[in-house]
């Protein structure tokens, strides 16, 4: 099994951006980013812009070890997805209860269904609802 380097860290932090955009949230020069998306040492500067603009762990992008999470910032996410959900609940269960209003409110149509003509006095017509 192979190890992941630093620059494997860092190519995957800067995913698909140019360098052209990731010198733009770090404050450098393309070609010094190409740099060290090559295999130069990036400045320390440089590292903890990418990690604050990407919100990474910039200690897992040095090291590759993942730091403490900090168990009140986890439990406020937490909280704050679980609002986000709730709020997302109520409005398809606001949509749903006007499609159920708006479809009661529309009568359904009478449909013939007899296979005589009508006032034929063949057979007996079936009116079906729809």
């Amino acid at each position: 099994m192979q190890r992941e380097t630093f620059h494997d860290r860092l190519r995957l932090v800067v995913g698909n951006r140019s360098n052209r955009e990731v010198g733009e949230i770090t404050g450098c020069h393309p070609e010094t980013v190409r740099r060290y998306l090559t295999g130069q040492a990036p400045s320390v500067e440089f590292v903890r812009l990418l990690s604050e603009k990407t919100n990474t762990d910039a200690g897992w992008l040095v090291s590759g070890r993942a730091q403490p999470v900090d168990p009140s910032k986890l439990l406020a996410e937490i909280e704050q997805l679980a609002n986000r959900l709730a709020a997302v609940e109520g409005q398809l269960r606001s949509l749903l209860a006007e499609r159920v209003a708006t479809a009661s409110r529309e009568r359904p149509k009478a449909v013939n269904m007899s296979i005589f003509p009508e006032g034929s006095s063949r057979g007996a017509s079936v009116t079906s609802q729809r």
